[in-house]
């Protein structure tokens, strides 16, 4: 499994340099207030979302849509105007893709990777089945399946990705 796979295609811009997250989880708002555990998922979903929206008010929308999933002590905490702004201040380099469906075409470039991914598998004799961001093999090319992966990203984006 890649992991933040899209962070790091994104981040392949000319304009964005080094690790702008310092190592640290970008669905981390404990600074915000936000216990890493209980909000983790609401803030992975939020930015996913954001990054699909075409425009920033259906960002807020779809985000707004996404506090009902939360305790409902937490809602009042959090609005989708909210935590736009603060998704757009804690990925500044990239703010202006949220709310611009910039990850559309970050699916449609995922989707192309795991094509040839699995075009290597068949050439090689592997079979794969493809799952989100990972690849299902027999256990005895698990080996094989985490060097291609790796191996691809790299020669297409040109920088390495933890690939678990």
């Amino acid at each position: 499994m890649y992991a933040l796979n899209w962070y790091r295609m994104l981040l392949q811009a000319p304009d964005i340099t080094g690790d702008i997250y310092q190592g640290l989880c970008p669905y981390d708002f404990t600074e915000d207030g936000f216990e890493y555990d209980l909000f983790r998922p609401f803030f992975k979903g939020a930015t996913l979302k954001a990054i699909n929206c075409k425009t920033p008010k259906a960002a807020m929308g779809v985000i707004n849509m996404s506090i009902r999933d939360l305790p409902e002590d937490q809602r009042k905490r959090v609005s989708g105007k909210r935590v736009l702004a603060m998704i757009q201040k804690k990925h500044a380099p990239i703010a202006d893709k949220f709310g611009s469906g910039f990850g559309l075409g970050l699916q449609y470039a995922d989707s192309q990777l795991a094509s040839s991914i699995l075009s290597q598998c068949m050439h090689d004799g592997i079979p794969a089945l493809p799952v989100h961001d990972s690849f299902i093999v027999p256990v005895e090319h698990d080996g094989y399946i985490q060097e291609l992966m790796g191996n691809a990203f790299r020669e297409r984006y040109g920088c390495n990705i933890a690939v678990e």
